[in-house]
């Protein structure tokens, strides 16, 4: 009896509690789904530079990719790694100073 009494008393306190967790989850999913669809745009810019890069084109332009990686520190591991792999090689090809030296 004193339990039908209590909930009773506090049913707007359960209906505010689920309304607000509602409210909350929501919330949640929207950031959640914003956080993915960025991190898809990164990847994907990313990658385009990459891909531009490796392609060969023009001296500027590569130098200005090497400089927007810098924007990519999630992406830094593996940038790092392909950069000293193609150091290795654009030193070997006697590839411009300029772009060398944005690479390191």
């Amino acid at each position: 009896m004193e339990i039908v009494k209590l909930l009773s008393e506090i049913k707007e306190v359960f209906a505010f509690l689920i309304a607000a967790t509602g409210a909350i989850w929501a919330a949640y999913k929207h950031f959640d789904l914003k956080i993915r669809e960025e991190r898809r745009y990164e990847y994907k810019a990313y990658h385009e530079l990459i891909s531009s890069f490796t392609e060969g084109s023009a001296l500027e332009k590569q130098i200005v990719i090497l400089y927007e990686l810098r924007n990519y520190p999630r992406y830094f591991e593996i940038t790092r790694e392909l950069l000293t792999h193609l150091l290795d090689r654009m030193e070997n090809e006697n590839v411009d100073s300029q772009l060398i030296n944005q690479a390191k």
